[in-house]
């Protein structure tokens, strides 16, 4: 079985959330599921005037992974970024500490983990290179409320079949709806520019982040990114979906026994959602998503006080 990139995949989840710039409040939501192994939900408040941000959210984990390691609560992220200077600060409101993270340093590591670039390899889900696609990419003018906002649709879709055996499926799911009537949406727009540069790639936006995703199971998409391009729009809800039938390497879940006495409950519930239930159509069962929805937008003035470390915090290891 392949190794399964658990920081890769929080990263991922982080960077779908929406960033935004000038004085902007964008208050969203995100939970993300890996079959049951790992499951994250992030309630999050992003503050933005010019080049500077602070997020304040809730992330919360779930799952057995969570159950294995007695960590099932929540945990409060405080980050501040500085692009103009260079630097983001992580914020322990708890002990009343902070480190600091030089923008540089990320663009270093980014720059040297290659694995979320297309081509690359995917989360231990199989032999995803292997497979022949069917794409299918649909659109729609029709307008929904979502927040308040009027969002279109795009939906791209590719069926995978196993070259090796054909019994092998995938199914890849990508759920776009964007709006283009946004407040602060040119501010939105330069803040992404202004992070990629400082950090050498675009990861930190919505789209570019389903890009990179999507781009470890090969270019299937690139017709979809390019509507996307096109629309102008701002991404208000996202959906990713991938479903596969493989139960190779356990990754099934096996013929593990639930019953066990000796099999601790945060492991009882990990297998449990590796043995899920399968789709009844095509007997597909959901390995990994994520859904992104912001729920407001707001322009108003923010003091610059909110972006700088707060009174009485001291420098941590």
């Amino acid at each position: 079985m392949k190794s399964v990139n658990y920081f890769l995949i929080a990263a991922m989840v982080f960077s779908l959330t929406a960033f935004a710039s000038a004085d902007v409040i964008v208050k969203q939501q995100t939970s993300s599921d890996m079959m049951g192994m790992m499951k994250i939900n992030v309630d999050g408040t992003e503050y933005i005037k010019g080049d500077k941000s602070c997020n304040m959210s809730k992330m919360k984990m779930g799952g057995g992974m969570a159950g294995m390691m007695g960590d099932a609560g929540g945990t409060d992220v405080y980050e501040i970024t500085r692009v103009d200077m260079g630097v983001k600060w992580n914020l322990d409101s708890r002990t009343k500490a902070y480190t600091e993270t030089n923008l540089s340093a990320i663009k270093d590591m980014m720059g040297g983990d290659k694995s979320y670039e297309q081509g690359g390899p995917g989360m231990g889900m199989g032999d995803e290179a292997e497979y022949d696609w069917t794409v299918e990419v649909t659109s729609s003018d029709d307008e929904v409320d979502i927040n308040g906002f009027k969002c279109k649709n795009l939906t791209g879709k590719a069926t995978g079949v196993g070259v090796k055996n054909p019994d092998e499926k995938m199914q890849l799911t990508f759920e776009y709806w964007y709006a283009v009537d946004v407040p602060g949406k040119d501010e939105l727009t330069s803040y992404y520019k202004s992070m990629a540069s400082a950090t050498g790639t675009e990861m930190m936006t919505n789209q570019k982040g389903a890009e990179a995703f999507y781009g470890m199971y090969g270019d299937q998409f690139g017709e979809m990114f390019k509507k996307l391009d096109e629309s102008g729009g701002y991404p208000i809800k996202t959906v990713i979906l991938v479903e596969g039938n493989q139960d190779k390497g356990g990754m099934g879940g096996g013929n593990a026994n639930l019953d066990d006495e000796n099999i601790p409950a945060g492991m009882k519930d990990m297998l449990s959602g590796m043995m899920g239930k399968k789709d009844d159509q095509g007997g597909l069962k959901t390995m990994f998503s994520v859904t992104n929805e912001v729920t407001s937008i707001e322009e108003t003035a923010i003091d610059d006080s909110q972006f700088e470390i707060p009174e009485g915090y001291s420098k941590g290891q």
